[in-house]
């Protein structure tokens, strides 16, 4: 019996809890215009081999999309939509329904860092080296579709 009490207990403040977070989810007033979309194409370029050049990203390498909610309505106080995806075999990313509003909404891409085995030279050589690229910002409209491209820049490993 005396467990029983405990039990009861428990479920009560569990009850209780859940009751009170659910209240100030529902009774909030700041809310997010998803309904409009743009499309951005992304290419992703490092040296991968010395003597050829900057060339497209191997694919499965992964890159953060991300819009701060200020973006889609100034009241917000923090939160921010994101994606993760990664780089098909072509080194690009594609997204069809990036959410925007009528003047435009920031979004930034993060790619992720990547280690790769370096052609050095024409005999096949290989240096294994960190490849990073900094943080950029796409402006996306509705209806439009946005072209960018990325750069990595390589370091010794």
């Amino acid at each position: 019996m005396k467990n029983f009490g405990k039990l009861s207990a428990m479920l009560l403040a569990f009850i209780i809890f859940f009751s009170g977070c659910e209240d100030e989810i529902t009774t909030s007033e700041l809310t997010l215009d998803l309904s409009k979309t743009g499309t951005i194409e992304v290419y992703f370029y490092a040296v991968l081999d010395v003597e050829e050049g900057y060339e497209r990203i191997p694919g499965g390498k992964k890159v953060l999309f991300y819009i701060d909610n200020q973006e889609f309505n100034p009241n917000a106080t923090g939160g921010r939509w994101t994606l993760l995806d990664e780089t098909d075999n072509n080194g690009m990313i594609r997204i069809d329904e990036v959410p925007t509003m009528d003047d435009g909404v920031t979004l930034r891409i993060k790619p992720g860092d990547f280690i790769y085995d370096q052609v050095q030279d024409d005999e096949g050589t290989t240096e294994k080296r960190l490849f990073r690229a900094d943080e950029s910002n796409v402006d996306i409209y509705p209806e439009l579709t946005h072209y960018h491209k990325i750069y990595f820049n390589d370091y010794p490993f």
